[in-house]
């Protein structure tokens, strides 16, 4: 049941921008494309939330 709230709240209460998140850029075509900053910090919040419920 937290996922979703989670998911939510970035969404829709967090500018993820205004905090400084961005890619971190780099070589340009060389690798796999960067995350979304806004994708790692959901996952960061839920994996947060994960670990504490343990």
């Amino acid at each position: 049941m937290g996922r979703p709230r989670i998911l939510h709240y970035v969404d829709l209460m967090v500018d993820v921008d205004e905090l400084g998140f961005k890619n971190g850029g780099g070589a340009g075509d060389a690798g796999q494309p960067a995350y979304d900053p806004a994708n790692l910090l959901k996952l960061d919040l839920y994996g947060d939330e994960i670990v504490g419920a343990c």
